[in-house]
């Protein structure tokens, strides 16, 4: 039980000390982070209440924001390794 008890106090600093290097390194990235993962839950639960053509314009409209992050990240790993 002790080893059980080592190993998760050791995962818990582990992911405090993950979390907080985000938190503080990258504030905004993880504010949009999580304002992503609010904005699709919410857009999955009236997903279900919705009529046909609102649910096709959901849909859409999570492909054009999933293709505009995968844009974006290209972009600045561009940026920052230099290239043009």
């Amino acid at each position: 039980m002790e080893k059980l008890s080592s190993w998760l106090t050791g995962q818990y600093v582990a992911f405090t000390t993950y979390r907080d290097g985000l938190v503080a390194g990258e504030e905004g990235q993880t504010l949009a982070e999580y304002a992503l993962m609010v904005t699709s839950a919410v857009t999955a639960a009236a997903y279900v209440f919705v009529g046909e053509a609102i649910q096709v314009c959901l849909l859409a409209l999570w492909a054009v924001i999933y293709c505009s992050c995968m844009y974006a990240v290209r972009t600045l790993e561009t940026r920052r390794a230099g290239c043009p």
